[in-house]
C-alpha cells in the first residue's frame, strides 16, 4: 500500500501500540507496508525520536524491512546500545557524587522514565541527563560536581561570570537550571535543574515544596533516588514541551508517546484532583492539549477529559503561555519579563546592576579583542536595551563619537563594526 504522511503516522501508532500492555492481549500486529511504506516509516521514526520503540515494535512482528533498511536497522541496534549504556553509567556516576554529598536527587524526563518503567535505555533517545535538587542544595551540588571533574557550561551571561569564577549564588537566584559536562572522555551533558521551569513566570511564581513532598522514592542500583508522583509526571510530561520548545516540533512525537505511555500504565489517577492541580501549576492548557494528541491506541477514561474541560485556564496561565510561545524574544524583553517576576527589590536591583554594569571577567570573555573596555560596555548595554528579539525593528537613531573618542583610540575597524551594530536596519 503507498503511505502518505498521516497514514505512516496511523502505521506508527499500530506499530507501537504493539509494546504496550493491552488488555486482555496486544492489538494484532498492522499489514505489512510496501517498500515505499518502510521507508517513510523509518522517515518518520527518525524525525519524531522513535527509531528505538519502532524497531522494537518490528521485532515482535513476523515482519521484516527491506535488506538495506534492516542492515541500517541493525547498527542503529549497536548504536543505541551503547549510548544507553552510557547514559546509565554516566548517570549513576553522578548520583554517586551527590549522594556523597548528602543531595537527594529527583530524575527527570528519559532517566525517570526508564528508571520508572524499568525499560531498555536503548530505546529512549536522550541527549542529555536531567537532575533535579533542593535549592537550597544547588550550590552544594554544583561544588561537589565541579570537584568530581564536572565542566561547568555558562555561554556569556554577565549575572554570572565574576574575576574569581561564576558566583553560584548568583546562578542559583536568577536561573533554574545549569549546565556541566561529565569529565572526559564520555563528555555527558548534565543537566541540574532546582526547578521544573526556567520561564521566570513559573521559576518564581511556583514552589517546589509540594513537588519534593509527592516525590516518590526509587532505587537506581543501589542508588536512593527519587520520582515525580504520578500527577507531576503527567503534568511536568505535557508542560515540558509547551512551555520549553513551543518551536519544536520534532519533539511532539517523542513527548506525546511518553505521556500515553505513562498514562497507559497508571491508569488510576484522579483526575479531577489532577485537573485542579494544573490549573493551580499553569498548565491546564498544556494538560488539554496534550490529551487531544494523544495516539488512538490509549484509551482514557471519560473522567479524564470531562475534568480538564470542567476547568478554565487562569489569567495567570495565559499570560505565561503567551511569553513562553513568543518567537526568540529580545534581551530586553527577557530582562523586563525577569524583572517582573524577581521577588523582592533587593533582588532585583542586583540584577539591574549586573546587566547594566558587567563585571570585567565578563567583558574580557564576551568581547575580548573586539572592543576597549569602555566601549565594550556602553555598546552592549545600548544593544541589550534595543534588541527587542524577532518581529521586532531597531528605531533608527545617531550616535556620535565625540564622547567616546578621550577614551579610546579607535581604529577604522572598531568604528565600522560599531556603526554596523547601531545603525537602524529599518529603511
Amino acid at each position: 500500500m503507498n503511505i502518505q504522511p498521516t497514514e505512516a503516522e496511523r502505521l506508527l501508532d499500530r506499530f507501537l501500540a504493539r509494546l504496550q500492555p493491552g488488555p486482555p492481549l496486544p492489538p494484532p500486529p498492522p499489514p505489512p507496508p510496501d517498500a515505499p511504506g518502510w521507508r517513510a516509516l523509518d522517515a518518520l521514526a527518525e524525525a519524531q525520536d522513535l527509531h528505538g520503540y519502532l524497531r522494537a515494535a518490528v521485532a515482535l512482528s513476523s515482519m521484516a524491512p527491506p535488506p538495506d533498511l534492516a542492515a541500517t536497522w541493525r547498527r542503529r541496534d549497536w548504536e543505541d546500545l551503547g549510548r544507553g549504556q552510557l547514559m546509565r553509567r554516566e548517570l549513576l556516576a553522578a548520583l554517586d557524587v551527590l549522594g556523597a554529598a548528602d543531595i537527594p536527587v529527583i530524575l527527570l524526563k528519559g532517566a525517570a522514565l526508564c528508571a520508572a518503567r524499568d525499560e531498555d535505555w536503548a530505546r529512549r533517545p536522550m541527549g542529555d541527563l536531567d537532575l533535579l535538587v533542593r535549592e537550597a542544595d544547588a550550590v552544594r551540588a554544583v561544588q561537589a560536581l565541579l570537584a568530581a571533574g564536572y565542566h561547568l557550561v555558562l555561554g556569556h551571561d554577565e549575572l554570572v561570570e565574576r574575576r574569581r569564577g561564576p558566583d553560584l549564588a548568583a546562578l542559583v537566584a536568577f536561573h533554574a537550571q545549569v549546565t556541566l559536562l561529565a569529565p572526559q572522555p564520555s563528555g555527558v551533558v548534565i543537566d541540574l535543574h532546582w526547578h521544573l521551569y526556567d520561564r521566570p513566570a513559573y521559576r518564581y511564581g511556583q514552589q517546589m515544596a509540594g513537588i519534593w513532598a509527592r516525590a516518590q522514592a526509587a532505587d537506581l542500583d543501589g542508588r536512593p533516588v527519587r520520582l515525580l508522583s504520578a500527577a507531576d509526571m503527567t503534568l511536568h510530561l505535557a508542560g515540558h514541551r509547551a512551555i520549553h520548545h513551543p518551536e519544536w516540533p520534532a519533539l511532539a512525537g517523542r513527548w506525546r508517546y511518553d505521556l500515553a505511555v505513562w498514562l497507559q500504565t497508571h491508569q488510576g489517577l484522579d483526575w479531577a484532583g489532577l485537573a485542579d492541580e494544573a490549573r493551580r501549576m499553569w498548565l491546564l492548557a498544556p494538560l488539554r492539549e496534550a490529551l487531544t494528541l494523544l495516539p488512538s491506541w490509549l484509551a482514557l477514561p471519560p473522567a479524564a477529559s470531562a475534568a480538564v474541560a470542567a476547568r478554565s485556564s487562569s489569567r495567570a496561565e495565559r499570560r505565561a503561555l503567551a511569553w513562553a510561545a513568543r518567537p526568540r524574544p529580545g534581551q530586553r524583553h527577557k530582562a523586563l519579563d525577569q524583572l517582573r517576576h524577581l521577588p523582592g527589590w533587593r533582588l532585583r536591583l542586583r540584577y539591574v546592576a549586573a546587566k547594566l554594569l558587567p563585571s570585567p571577567a565578563y567583558m574580557r570573555r564576551r568581547h575580548a579583542g573586539r572592543w576597549p573596555a569602555g566601549v565594550s560596555c556602553s555598546a552592549c548595554i545600548w544593544r541589550g536595551c534595543c534588541d527587542r528579539g524577532a518581529g521586532h525593528s531597531r528605531s533608527r537613531f545617531a550616535v556620535t563619537y565625540r564622547s567616546w573618542l578621550p577614551l579610546w583610540e579607535p581604529t577604522p575597524n572598531h568604528l565600522s563594526d560599531l556603526s554596523a551594530m547601531v545603525t537602524a536596519r529599518d529603511p
